[in-house]
């Protein structure tokens, strides 16, 4: 049994858009333990994939774990099969790149299991191939991440005492929806000071404890996406306001909805916020950490 974890976005800035319709985006990924997918790989004597997903809704050949085999495939075509069972934790739609994450896992695996084919960089393109932001969980940790997400550069972060809840409210938001409404308004209302621009180059992209601080007090992790998709989805506005009511530091929504995320100074007051937003939906806890 394999499980993968997903990431939430520390602010987002749209800075483009590409003639092949993708956006340019520039945003923080951070990688977080929970929730979690588990995943269950078998090999079968007939070559080929077959993939069983606990979730109706989902369909195999639209999986990212398709994508992958896909992807793997170009480099080398493994001489049995698989099947692969997949037990969702990660709720759709909510902006974690639970997909993502499956996809590297699968690679990941695939790559063990046919004896190390495709070396650090081919694997890497098979991610790509497979999803713009799969080759970030093949070594989940934060990054910087530019172009579609598929740029993507680890910074040393300093997140010791900071925690985060994540809430993952009961209903998804269609990415593909809220980039196009998004177009459609055309809003830019990123700072300049945002997160992503605050990094010191000159200590290989350090942020410090207290530098991350000074900017969630400052500019809130601005997310681009909030302005287009807060209208339609009003409770996703009324969760993060009621983060920052009861003592987050800041807030934001993650990618493009509709898990939002409160960052808190304290871990009793962040609990405390747990227990009084249970009914808002599935909520997450954990401490952030130091990437050196």
């Amino acid at each position: 049994m394999i499980s993968s974890g997903c990431k939430i976005n520390l602010g987002l800035q749209i800075t483009g858009r590409r003639p092949d319709g993708y956006h340019e985006l520039r945003t923080v990924f951070y990688p977080l333990d929970h929730p979690r997918d588990e995943l269950e790989f078998e090999k079968l004597a007939v070559p080929g994939l077959e993939i069983v997903c606990d979730d109706p809704e989902i369909r195999p050949e639209k999986n990212t774990i398709f994508r992958a085999w896909q992807a793997f495939g170009a480099f080398c075509r493994p001489n049995f099969g698989i099947r692969a069972t997949l037990r969702k934790g990660i709720p759709k739609e909510a902006g974690l790149g639970g997909g993502s994450g499956d996809a590297a896992a699968f690679l990941l695996w695939l790559n063990e299991a046919c004896g190390q084919p495709l070396d650090a960089a081919r694997l890497n393109e098979a991610a790509l191939f497979a999803g713009a932001d799969v080759p970030f969980f093949l070594t989940p940790r934060p990054s910087l991440a530019s172009g579609a997400g598929e740029f993507t550069e680890p910074v040393r972060f300093m997140g010791e005492g900071l925690f985060i809840l994540l809430v993952c409210p009961p209903f998804g938001v269609s990415t593909a929806w809220a980039f196009a409404r998004y177009d459609e308004l055309r809003e830019k209302t990123y700072p300049e000071n945002c997160l992503t621009n605050i990094f010191d180059k000159d200590k290989g992209n350090s942020l410090s404890c207290a530098a991350l601080k000074n900017c969630l007090a400052d500019c809130g992790l601005q997310n681009d996406l909030e302005a287009a998709v807060f209208p339609r989805y009003p409770e996703l506005a009324e969760i993060k306001n009621a983060l920052l009511r009861l003592g987050a530091l800041a807030a934001g929504m993650s990618g493009s909805g509709s898990s939002i995320f409160g960052i808190f100074a304290d871990e009793g007051a962040g609990k405390q916020v747990k227990g009084a937003m249970r009914n808002a939906g599935r909520l997450y806890f954990s401490a952030m950490r130091n990437y050196c």
